[in-house]
């Protein structure tokens, strides 16, 4: 038996005004945990401007689960991508499979 409390269950929403969005990190209980701002360049194209995880997930892989909820999101809309947030740039360049959203 460990003292670990066990790993929050974690969800991705989406929300978004017609000139920026966010995708919030949610707990269970409905606090956001991390978030990913976006402006909207254009009608096709989003711009990511920082994401931000709570450090109380380090390690927990909450970045990668914004990051991947925003690549389905693009997906499924037809949103293309830029990038100005170190952290996306980053996950962008280690996944190659997420690179046919970019602008």
């Amino acid at each position: 038996m460990t003292d670990e409390e066990p790993r929050p269950s974690l969800r991705v929403e989406a929300e978004e005004t017609p000139s920026s969005g966010k995708l919030r990190l949610m707990d269970r209980a409905g606090n956001e945990l991390g978030h990913m701002r976006f402006r909207r360049e254009s009608a096709e194209v989003i711009v990511i401007e920082h994401t931000e995880v709570d450090g109380s997930l380090r390690g927990q892989q909450g970045g990668r689960r914004i990051f991947e909820r925003m690549v389905e999101w693009a997906r499924k809309t037809g949103t293309r991508v830029r990038s100005e947030c170190p952290f996306t740039t980053a996950m962008f360049n280690r996944t190659s499979a997420a690179r046919d959203i970019l602008a």
